[in-house]
């Protein structure tokens, strides 16, 4: 398999992994046959299969690498300092000694090829000169990149992981996708605040990442794959929104994260005025937002006493999530705050 442009793949590994670049059968063997590779692929795919196999998978996409790595540390209780993410530049042209499938491609006609559709699998072991990056899951936690709260109680156990890929990546998207949001709201403001919004998930992977392609990543793992193209009227639609975008669209995405990347280093005079300015007025936005929602939930809870109980958890739940947003740009803002004053 070769690609025909720049493409990375993410590996989230611990020390529990069978192997963290390297297969569970070890590194390749001097001198080895050819592996029979669907015989090794139908161990991979066997959840139940005890057989180590000579593969090792990556993933395309970066919502489902963020939720097994943050998985390992709060449902396996692994500790987040020892839980990596591998940032993989697949090569335009492979060594002989190189080896990786879509495994879509070796699923096909078992019925279950959907599952395989993001997945890549190598063959032996993963160079380590295609690493491009790696990061640690407490890294990103102090970074401020945290997944608690999209976690789920389960009934049973009382503890709480994060949800399957699917859920949890409707539950990003509203919170990342601002352009989705109702109210008084420009479409234009939406896509650079998306934008906006997006890189700074990606800069948290850290200076060396490719965080624009990591941004651009994750707005395709939100939206999902193309469903509409046409270049006679600029427009395309995604299969999990059912919004339609004009290609200007994606220059104001991409602008918004331009101003994040031209941020990395609070380069000059003007762009930190800028920033000061747009986090200002988010931070202040989300108060006035908060202002209204209390006094709404408020007004509420006293005309209908039948059901306050009801009606003050859903406000509670609300406003926390809300407060949340609030303290996450004050958060952001204090660094600049202290840098002018120094």
């Amino acid at each position: 398999m070769t690609t025909s442009r720049r493409e990375y793949v993410f590996r989230a590994y611990s020390n529990t992994s069978a192997g963290a670049l390297v297969s569970g059968r070890g590194p390749r063997p001097r001198h080895t046959p050819p592996i029979a590779i669907d015989r090794e692929f139908d161990r991979h795919r066997d959840l139940n299969n005890t057989v180590p196999t000579s593969l090792v998978s990556v993933s395309r996409r970066v919502i489902d690498t963020l939720r097994r790595a943050f998985n390992k540390h709060y449902r396996d209780n692994e500790p987040a300092d020892q839980i990596w993410i591998a940032i993989i530049r697949l090569p335009e042209e492979t060594a002989d000694d190189v080896v990786f499938h879509k495994a879509l491609d070796l699923a096909a006609g078992h019925g279950d090829e959907a599952k395989f559709t993001y997945e890549i699998v190598f063959e032996w072991e993963i160079p380590e000169h295609y690493v491009e990056h790696r990061v640690s899951v407490q890294s990103l936690i102090d970074r401020g990149l945290d997944l608690r709260n999209y976690r789920v109680k389960n009934r049973l156990t009382n503890e709480a992981w994060l949800p399957a890929t699917s859920e949890l990546r409707s539950v990003l998207a509203k919170d990342l996708l601002e352009f989705s949001r109702e109210g008084n709201y420009s479409w234009e403001d939406g896509c650079y605040d998306t934008g906006v919004n997006l890189a700074f998930w990606a800069r948290d992977f850290g200076t060396q990442a490719p965080t624009r392609y990591i941004a651009y990543q994750m707005f395709d793992d939100l939206l999902g794959p193309v469903t509409y193209f046409c270049g006679d009227d600029q427009r395309m639609r995604f299969s999990y929104c059912e919004m339609c975008f004009e290609f200007s669209d994606l220059c104001h995405l991409e602008d918004g994260m331009k101003f994040v990347e031209k941020l990395k280093n609070y380069g000059g005079t003007e762009d930190y005025d800028d920033w000061l300015d747009y986090a200002f007025y988010k931070w202040r936005e989300c108060v006035v937002e908060l202002e209204c929602i209390e006094d709404w939930f408020r007004d509420r809870a006293t005309k209908c006493t039948e059901c306050t109980e009801s009606i003050c958890h859903e406000g509670a739940t609300l406003i926390a999530s809300k407060k949340e947003v609030m303290e996450e740009w004050k958060r952001l803002l204090r660094p600049l705050v202290l840098l002018e004053g120094s």
